[in-house]
């Protein structure tokens, strides 16, 4: 490794070579009082005549120590606020734990009704019966409550992992749960005459007729047949393999896996789908050969009049 000429470059997070064979190593230590986020730094410098991927490993082990001594030194992070443990985990663990749907959707209940309530609240002055208090408390159905408790309890999970602090406040917690359903809530589907109703309705051909019309002979849900794909679909076997959904995050739509891993399936479809299928194929190929090359998806089963995109339908 020629130390002379080497320049200043990024190794891994909190691990930066200053050039020379020297690291500059930093860890974050928690927070002050105060809130203010307290980082520990020192150096390390790699032996001579060692190659560069030798120095770096090094550097790593050498990090890997010196984190355990800061963090094994200092007081739990309980006097972090909610909203800068929100911050870490939103940067830190959502980015790599979780889809871009969910983590929007984490937001959202965050900013939404978490933050308001706790945002200002140091970690160490949250109790479970300030979280019960507040779920039970809630102006919302009980399926919304208890999606709140998820988001509110995984992002103090990660604090105790990262040992911000002891214990989870929300494990314990009591919700609103949904004891006294009414009948009008869970019969909340389509009787068999309405199904076929709403389908005589849907006779002449649209986009729009031919989703709604997938929707009720497969079951499919919406974002799943909005992303299918002409060659997800098999008319010989009669079967459509579902692999990817259409889902919005970040002000952009786009194609991603389905919710959940058992959403990944193949379901069989009947000849009045295959029906519905080809006339759509049919009217979408005259499409096609009017826009000519500006179709940028002719893979997709539903798309914008000019084949450019999924958010409408012509």
């Amino acid at each position: 490794m020629n130390k002379s000429t080497q320049k200043s470059r990024k190794v891994a997070p909190g691990i930066r070579c200053r050039g020379g064979g020297k690291y500059e190593l930093n860890v974050s230590a928690g927070y002050d009082g105060a809130g203010k986020h307290i980082r520990k730094y020192t150096t390390f410098t790699a032996p001579e005549g060692i190659s560069e991927v030798k120095a770096d490993k090094l550097a790593i082990e050498a990090f890997t120590e010196f984190s355990k001594k800061a963090k094994g030194n200092k007081a739990f992070g309980e006097n972090m606020r909610f909203n800068q443990l929100c911050e870490i985990y939103f940067s830190e663990y959502a980015t790599n734990k979780l889809k871009k749907v969910t983590a929007e959707h984490y937001k959202s209940n965050v900013k939404n009704h978490i933050a308001p309530v706790f945002g200002n609240k140091k970690l160490k002055d949250i109790a479970t019966s300030d979280v019960s208090a507040f779920l039970t408390g809630l102006d919302c159905k009980p399926l919304t409550a208890n999606k709140i408790k998820i988001v509110f309890h995984s992002i103090l999970k990660y604090a105790v992992s990262q040992k911000y602090i002891a214990s989870n406040p929300c494990s314990g917690a009591i919700w609103k749960e949904n004891t006294e359903r009414e009948y009008d809530e869970i019969e909340n589907v389509l009787s068999l005459q309405q199904a076929q109703k709403l389908m005589e309705l849907l006779y002449e051909y649209s986009a729009f007729n031919t989703i709604i019309k997938l929707l009720l002979l497969t079951g499919m849900r919406s974002g799943e047949c909005l992303g299918l794909r002409w060659s997800s679909i098999d008319f010989d076997s009669k079967t459509i393999f579902i692999d990817k959904t259409l889902s919005y995050a970040e002000n952009a739509w786009f194609l991603s896996t389905p919710k959940t891993a058992r959403s990944t399936r193949t379901i069989s479809i009947d000849d009045t789908a295959i029906s519905i299928l080809k006339k759509h194929q049919e009217e979408q190929n005259k499409q096609k050969d009017i826009v000519g090359a500006a179709w940028q998806l002719p893979d997709m089963v539903f798309t914008s009049c000019t084949g450019i995109g999924t958010t409408e339908a012509c």
